[in-house]
């Protein structure tokens, strides 16, 4: 097994965490839990093919091992918290007031790790710089992911290299002066400043692109295992991730496809798409233009008709475009109002669901009353249970948690607020977009679920069309 430091966790008489009338947590079982919730994120989510595509468009060639490269990313996530193994932060575990830090210590020596790959020629220059910007998530995972090529030409002031030896030591790794000499002057961390620098980023990353979201999707998975690692020993509570599986999409597909008649609020409500599945033959050969309107009633059959025939039409091209082009990912709907756009996307959602394994639905609106209405309309599809509102309901995820862990009903509630667990989700297009814009550390926590789902836009028409593809 690959591993950047040749020791065993155990070995070493660290914590990690500590609570009041409780135990100190051991350094390496925190280490331990938080790379097993790693894997599980990748596995669960599917992950580590989209790290091998998008290693393979930053690298445009074959120079860049992915496989190598991710068992290092993996290493990054056991070692995240080495920074820990100072006296001072040991000192503060046990309450005496510091200002010690350790998510910058922790990137210190990973870097350290990755010059020592690259001085023996186990990485290459191209794998060097990726594993190096990759890093900065572990710099900032208690924190704000800026630009690293902005933040980067001050750290040599920030680096001890005494803490540095100190720590190595206890990692059985005997200090190479050369390479601490490197990390402690100042043109090593200055050259990432220079254009020629930037411009190699840039060529690799075209233009960024896949640089940002490899960085933002493995930094997403990073702080979300710490988090939940920390939380298993401060409450006892493990994460567990509330996705679509084979059993709710079949209940799903049952009450949307076959079931005939829904109570709602004390009310029966008819399912047209019973009728729609049993006359689809017929509604492909109608024409909405033949419809008539002349009154009420004809009006309210014709509206319903057109309904009909567009949720076929609608399906029928979503099924050709997912036979002729497996890897298509992005589809624009364009129907009229009234045309029942809620309804067709549902019936849209689960025609690619029955192509591939989706992990959940992410429903984006503009406005909260379209949030109401859509998460009314399709809750007896889908069921209550398994969906979420994010808008006002939604617990506030900037407040303290402090607040919540007392009690354990509470808290799990105010976690899978904090971390959208549940199979389909209605959000603000301010909350969705904020996933990708925002630097802060909440508003990434659920970047890597947007992984293998299926995401509804409602109303992109808000948005200019010269930016819809880079949207998609």
């Amino acid at each position: 097994m690959f591993s950047l430091f040749n020791v065993d966790l155990k070995d070493i008489k660290a914590f990690a965490h500590s609570k009041t009338n409780c135990l100190k947590e051991q350094f390496h079982i925190h280490c331990d839990k938080t790379l097993s919730y790693f894997d599980d994120i990748i596995q669960t989510y599917e992950i580590e093919n989209i790290f091998y595509r998008l290693l393979k468009d930053i690298a445009e060639d074959d120079s860049v091992d992915n496989d190598k490269l991710l068992k290092i990313m993996r290493e990054f996530v056991f070692f995240h918290d080495i920074g820990k193994l100072t006296p001072e932060f040991q000192a503060k575990l046990d309450g005496k007031k510091n200002e010690t830090t350790h998510s910058d210590k922790s990137f210190f020596i990973l870097v350290y790790a990755v010059l020592k790959l690259k001085k023996t020629d186990k990485i290459n220059n191209k794998e060097f710089i990726i594993l190096f910007l990759l890093l900065y998530s572990v710099y900032k995972h208690h924190g704000r992911l800026n630009d690293i090529l902005d933040d980067i030409q001050n750290f040599s002031y920030r680096i001890d290299r005494n803490v540095l030896v100190d720590i190595l030591n206890q990692l059985n790794e005997a200090p190479d002066d050369n390479i601490l000499d490197t990390m402690t002057a100042r043109g090593f961390w200055h050259k990432w400043k220079d254009r020629s620098t930037r411009e190699l980023v840039r060529k690799l990353s075209k233009d960024s692109l896949s640089f940002f979201i490899l960085v933002k999707m493995f930094h997403s998975c990073l702080i979300s295992s710490d988090y939940f690692a920390t939380m298993e020993y401060k409450t006892g509570q493990e994460f567990y991730h509330d996705i679509l599986d084979k059993e709710l999409n079949e209940e799903i597909s049952k009450n949307f496809h076959e079931t005939r008649e829904f109570e709602i609020n004390g009310r029966k409500e008819k399912n047209f798409n019973v009728n729609i599945n049993k006359e689809r033959d017929a509604y492909r050969n109608k024409n909405i233009d033949d419809l008539t309107w002349s009154d009420n009633l004809e009006r309210k059959e014709s509206l319903n008709k057109m309904r009909s025939i567009l949720n076929v039409i609608t399906e029928d091209n979503i099924e050709n475009i997912l036979k002729e082009q497996s890897d298509s990912r992005t589809f624009f709907l364009h129907i009229p109002t009234g045309g029942g756009k809620t309804n067709i996307s549902l019936r849209l959602a689960l025609k690619i669901i029955e192509k591939g394994e989706i992990k959940k639905i992410f429903y984006v609106f503009p406005f909260i009353n379209l949030i109401e209405q859509s998460y009314e309309a399709l809750g007896k599809f889908i069921g209550l249970g398994n969906m979420s509102r994010l808008d006002s309901r939604f617990i506030d995820s900037s407040d303290n948690e402090d607040n919540y862990q007392d009690d354990t009903k509470v808290f799990a509630n105010y976690v899978d607020s904090l971390f959208f667990n549940k199979p389909v989700l209605f959000m603000s297009h301010v909350k969705f977009f904020d996933l990708f814009f925002r630097n802060d550390k909440n508003s990434n926590y659920n970047f890597y679920q947007l992984a293998n789902s299926v995401v509804i836009i409602d109303e992109i028409q808000a948005y200019k069309d010269t930016v819809w593809t880079e949207v998609a």
